[in-house]
């Protein structure tokens, strides 16, 4: 299967939570490394200059900031990546509203155009209806006049 074909949205789901879940290990084990090499130098310093147990407490204070700081960078990505899949979500939504909204514009103009024909015809047979009542109304006074002319 090439990289160009699409991922099911639960296969993307699943590859984006497997990823997080790498990402974050990659950073729990960095956060390791982080503090066994602050207690390292911490160590080496303390033995060469008495200053140094300060310095080691402001380095593991500097170490669990930027750990805390990682953390947080971390959460924030996960929150960015879920925010872009349900962005697409929304856009897939809009797309077919609008599709349906399409739809029912093209089907409003269609039953526009129906019932303005329905009008014109109405007002042609009422034109053909007012011929036929003058025609019976002259044909009505005709035989009145015959009636009178007989009597």
């Amino acid at each position: 299967m090439g990289r160009d074909a699409p991922l099911p949205i639960p296969m993307h789901r699943q590859l984006e939570a497997e990823t997080t879940q790498a990402r974050l290990a990659a950073e729990a084990r960095r956060k390791v490394g982080m503090h066994q090499k602050a207690e390292a130098f911490g160590r080496a310093v303390g033995g060469i200059i008495a200053p140094g147990t300060a310095a080691d407490a402001e380095l593991q204070s500097t170490a669990q900031t930027l750990t805390a700081t990682a953390t947080q960078i971390a959460q924030v990505q996960a929150s960015k990546g879920r925010a872009v899949t349900e962005i697409g979500s929304i856009t897939t939504r809009i797309q077919e509203i609008s599709g349906v909204a399409i739809s029912i514009a093209a089907a409003v103009e269609e039953q526009g155009a129906a019932t303005q024909k329905i009008v014109r015809n109405v007002g042609q047979a009422a034109q053909g209806t007012g011929s036929v009542t003058h025609n019976i109304t002259a044909v009505a006074e005709a035989a009145d006049q015959t009636d009178t002319a007989t009597s």
